[in-house]
């Protein structure tokens, strides 16, 4: 019974994103752009699950799902409440860095510090990731969309603009 739930609500999300999409069909080119570029890769991601959860066994639980299961089960409490302490304070701390530096300079330096501190990722792959993001978030953004980010309150408070 197990696995005609998640299959359930598997088919449910192919449904609702199947649907967003579909109806962005008859938006201008512009106004779709968003809905399709978010709809296709979940899109795609939720059929793969859905394939996964029909060749599922019959009441055999997810590998993954009893994993995390007994993990949580043998977690200290004092450890979970740190890292739930934690992760509060980058969301926080991101959310303060796009309001004062703006966007295009926290993808960039929030990538930076969040693999090098917090998940202590080596140089190499901290510099390849951060460069990666930085490159996909220019390239997208600001110059196939054109999309204009605000700039950071801090940097215009000091007259430091990003963009021209």
């Amino acid at each position: 019974m197990r696995f005609r739930l998640e299959a359930l609500f598997t088919l449910f999300v192919v449904g609702i994103f199947a649907w967003a999409m579909w109806e962005a069909r008859i938006w201008p080119l512009k106004s779709r752009l968003f809905p399709w570029a978010i709809g296709i890769p979940v899109l795609a991601l939720a059929l793969t699950q859905l394939v996964q959860d029909l060749r599922r066994k019959g009441d055999q639980p997810s590998p993954d799902l009893a994993a995390a299961y007994e993990a949580e089960l043998t977690l200290d409490p004092k450890i979970a409440q740190r890292r739930s302490a934690a992760i509060l304070g980058w969301i926080v701390g991101f959310f303060l860095a796009i309001w004062l530096l703006g966007f295009p300079l926290t993808v960039v330096l929030g990538t930076f510090l969040y693999l090098k501190l917090a998940a202590g990722e080596s140089w190499l792959m901290t510099i390849l990731v951060t460069v990666v993001a930085w490159g996909f978030f220019n390239g997208l953004f600001d110059m196939t969309l054109h999309i204009p980010f605000p700039e950071g309150e801090l940097l215009s408070r000091l007259g430091w603009p990003l963009s021209q």
